[in-house]
C-alpha cells in the first residue's frame, strides 16, 4: 500500500485478506496440524523487537484469561477488536 494510506483504512484490510488468500492458494502458508508457538524478531535500523505468534481464543482475551500487554496503544487495540 502507498505510504499515505491510513493504516486503519478498509482498503488495507481488503488487501491483507487478498494477500492471505493468495498465500494459502500458493502454498506459502499451510495450516498447522498441532499446537505451536512461533518466535519472531523484527529489526528496523538499530531497533529490534522479539515477539510470539500463537492462536488463542478471543473469549480468553476478552474475559482476561490472557494477560494483556501493558503498553498496547489504544488505537491499535480498538482496531484489532473491532469485529468482536
Amino acid at each position: 500500500m502507498p505510504q499515505d494510506v491510513d493504516r486503519f483504512a478498509d482498503d488495507v484490510y481488503r488487501k491483507g485478506a487478498e494477500n492471505f488468500g493468495r498465500f494459502l492458494e500458493e502454498g506459502l502458508l499451510v495450516p498447522d496440524v498441532g499446537e505451536y508457538l512461533y518466535l519472531y524478531r523484527l529489526q528496523v535500523n538499530q531497533h529490534s523487537q522479539t515477539g510470539i505468534v500463537a492462536v488463542a481464543s478471543c473469549e480468553d482475551y476478552i474475559n482476561g484469561a490472557i494477560k494483556k500487554h501493558e503498553q498496547t496503544r489504544p488505537e491499535y487495540e480498538r482496531d484489532r477488536r473491532a469485529s468482536y
